[in-house]
């Protein structure tokens, strides 16, 4: 088996080429039946925001959205290598770290109430050791729980993130961003 390369910023990546923000979470069938209801709850009150706040001659720039939603849909993410970088990552090491965190399902709660950690911390801690030199961190962030528990949502234990900052950190400064996604920051 060769020698294995990590991708660069300017490197095309994988073929087959998903698009993520994020780490697939590993949901339970509980979260996720949750998590379906508050979709369509959320996607209901976008609805009812839409339809009263804008009428069908009102159009908002992408900037006035951004800045007063806090969030715009691209349609597609803007061509920059920061982003191939990351998709090169992520195609290259998703499916090892779910593995393994999955795995280490029985520890997710190791520690938790000796040592006063959040649940997966032991795990994330294990997996960043791991995949250090590759520049790689694995953190395990406060588990979801509703906040009203009344309602008696279940936690949905331990959530992990993956970061390839410090492998972006060692490659020196990123490509600015491309003029047509930079505009959007802009005031307007």
């Amino acid at each position: 088996m060769g020698a294995e390369t990590e991708p660069t910023m300017g490197e095309a990546p994988p073929a087959k080429r998903v698009r993520r923000r994020g780490f697939d979470p590993l949901p339970t069938a509980a979260a996720t039946s949750v998590e379906a209801e508050h979709l369509e709850a959320f996607e209901a009150a976008l609805s009812q925001r839409s339809a009263a706040t804008s009428g069908p001659e009102e159009k908002v720039s992408p900037q006035t959205q951004l800045q007063a939603d806090g969030w715009l849909e691209l349609g597609k993410l803007p061509d920059w290598d920061v982003f191939d970088m990351v998709e090169g990552y992520y195609a290259k090491y998703n499916d090892r770290v779910q593995f393994l965190l999955e795995r280490e399902r029985p520890r997710w709660f190791e520690d938790v109430e000796e040592r006063d950690v959040r649940p997966g911390y032991v795990v994330a801690r294990e997996l960043s050791r791991r995949f250090e030199e590759k520049g790689i961190f694995i953190s395990a962030v406060h588990p979801s729980v509703a906040d009203d528990e009344a309602k008696d949502y279940p936690s949905t234990g331990p959530r992990f993130y993956v970061s390839v900052m410090p492998a972006a950190m060692k490659r020196g400064p990123a490509p600015p961003l491309p003029k047509d996604a930079a505009c959007l920051s802009l005031a307007r």
